[in-house]
């Protein structure tokens, strides 16, 4: 199998602050990312943006993990010692989750549920193999929609209730058109989803869960052996879940470079790009992991390499991302709000474009038509011609993405 090299990362792109956490956001840090660091930290930091940012993106325990290793000298004592305290926090919470999360998955066997746990503990321990290192705020538990309602009464008889309060009916219909249902325990705020997917409808990506249980492995989580997803599905769905919440934190890359690393002999490559493609969703698998290359320095396989260079919207895709990741103003980004258009550019069968456009299109052209403040501030009408402002909205919005098209930036609507 061939790996490519990774990416020149060590070029600057962003703030010294935000050059800092990307270099920071492994639990390995190589030569190319220790000189990052060095590099930002030649600069005046401002030590209370990249806390507020590590928190942010999730990567607050690497922060620490990192900077504690290159030693107390380069970073301010209050800092360090806010660092030190969260990272503390987050072990503990941590450790306690997975504990919980063996109980219950210990709880579903005995009862003849077939669960596998999905993201947090399982994931932290898989890919960064410290459950420290990675935060996590609820557990994800996946398995057959038919066993949903079996595992909530289980659930219930461990103090957990659900967030929502449905009658039968609605739940039968709940179960039909969602993906989890979450529930709750008050006593320590434990939160658990079971999931018997990873989107809704309108998102087009079914779980095959017979398929999943058929290949899954078994791993270690605190010592204790436990079934695990099948790298090649946990690095898709991966993939699926980054781009649905359009790559917002920095930890979701990062779980991709890291389950890369740790997984890279075991993935069967050619067959996991297959299977995406097969699903429609080679496109997201693509960008998540083109979006590790380019920001973390990731390498991957030739195969990986070459399907990404001739699909030109991977590139156009982690552009937007890119420019959103690290917003050097307060104003929220556009990308946020345009990012129906880019649900759309991420999917690559027409198919599953139709069902975004079926769930977005109602919400776009109440958008497009209802006037708002910013179309009364173009001129000042009396109530008795309020309805003028319906045709100045269309006439403001060509007017504003002409400008946008040609300067070839984007604003607010």
């Amino acid at each position: 199998m061939t790996v490519t090299g990774s990416h020149d990362v060590t070029q600057r792109r962003w703030r010294a602050e935000a050059e800092l956490l990307l270099g920071c956001a492994r639990s390995k840090m190589q030569p190319v990312a220790a000189h990052r660091v060095a590099q930002a930290l030649k600069e005046k930091i401002d030590w209370d943006h990249v806390v507020e940012e590590a928190f942010r993106h999730g990567t607050a325990s690497l922060l620490f993990w990192n900077l504690s290793r290159l030693g107390t000298e380069c970073i301010p004592k209050a800092t360090f010692d806010q660092l030190e305290t969260a990272y503390n926090a987050i072990a503990r919470w941590n450790l306690s989750l997975t504990g919980e999360l063996l109980k219950l998955l210990n709880l579903f066997r005995t009862h003849g549920i077939r669960a596998l746990p999905l993201k947090g503990p399982a994931l932290a321990a898989a890919a960064y193999g410290n459950v420290s290192l990675r935060i996590f705020g609820d557990l994800d538990i996946l398995m057959p929609r038919e066993d949903i309602l079996k595992g909530k009464d289980l659930l219930q008889l461990e103090g957990y209730q659900p967030k929502l309060h449905l009658t039968a009916s609605q739940e039968v219909e709940y179960l039909r058109s969602h993906h989890d249902y979450k529930f709750v325990r008050t006593a320590d705020g434990i939160v658990v989803e079971l999931q018997w997917g990873i989107t809704q409808w309108s998102f087009a990506f079914p779980l095959d869960f017979d398929e999943i249980w058929e290949h899954r492995e078994i791993g270690s989580l605190a010592g204790a052996p436990v079934f695990n997803l099948p790298p090649e599905t946990l690095l898709l769905i991966l993939c699926v879940h980054g781009t649905k919440h359009r790559w917002e934190k920095l930890m979701w890359i990062c779980d991709i470079a890291e389950l890369v690393d740790a997984d890279r002999d075991k993935i069967d490559w050619p067959r996991l790009l297959e299977r995406a493609r097969a699903r429609g969703g080679e496109r997201m698998l693509l960008l998540g992991l083109y979006l590790a290359q380019d920001l973390l320095g990731t390498a991957l396989p030739g195969e990986v390499v070459a399907r990404i260079n001739v699909d030109s919207r991977i590139k156009s895709l982690a552009a937007q991302v890119d420019k959103a990741l690290f917003p050097e103003s307060s104003k929220a980004s556009a990308f946020y709000d345009e990012h129906p258009i880019f649900y759309w550019k991420a999917r690559e069968r027409m198919r599953d474009k139709l069902a975004l456009l079926w769930k977005y299109l109602p919400e776009y052209f109440f958008r497009l038509v209802v006037p708002n403040k910013k179309d009364q501030a173009v001129v000042q009408l009396p109530p008795f011609l309020s309805i003028g402002y319906y045709l100045i909205r269309p006439v403001r919005l060509v007017l504003r993405h002409w400008s946008t098209f040609r300067d070839g930036s984007s604003g607010e609507r």
